[in-house]
């Protein structure tokens, strides 16, 4: 696989930061197209462009489940979020779901399933992008940077 528009358009309003492997700094992702990469300095290209992303393993720690809590309370709906552990250590592979009760009923929302966001509603989709969160596996796939690893003291 390799880093495409599809992989950075939901992201685009959104201020996500880019790692531009070639100039080895970090800049603000401004616009792209099929080929060209627009940054806050100059164009790049998807073979030197490295988003920086949270995974979604993130989503276990509690501050992120309380944004989680915070943003259903938005949408005026009262949840419980239980994280399923998926019995192994690949923090990749865990799965999230969310149960909330609405007009008398209950109800359940898968947000991730093994690490995936296939079954994930759009408005979480949407949620995710806007926190900057890893919604296509692209930093198992080494084609994006884990927020964690780095260092942006200097960004």
């Amino acid at each position: 696989m390799k880093l495409e528009l599809r992989h950075l358009a939901p992201y685009l309003p959104y201020k996500l930061m880019i790692y531009d492997t070639e100039d080895c700094e970090i800049f603000d992702l401004v616009m792209c197209s099929e080929s060209e990469i627009y940054l806050s300095e100059f164009e790049s290209s998807y073979e030197t462009a490295k988003p920086i992303l949270k995974p979604l393993s993130e989503l276990t720690k509690d501050d992120f489940k309380e944004e989680l809590y915070q943003y259903y309370q938005t949408l005026g709906i009262d949840v419980k979020l239980v994280n399923y552990d998926s019995g192994n250590d690949n923090p990749f592979d865990m799965t999230l779901t969310v149960t909330y009760k609405m007009m008398g009923e209950v109800y359940t929302d898968c947000l991730i399933n093994r690490g995936s966001t296939s079954e994930t509603p759009y408005h979480i989709i949407v949620w995710l992008c806007e926190n900057h969160f890893d919604i296509f596996g692209l930093i198992k796939d080494g084609l994006a940077l884990d927020i964690n690893d780095l260092s942006l003291a200097d960004a």
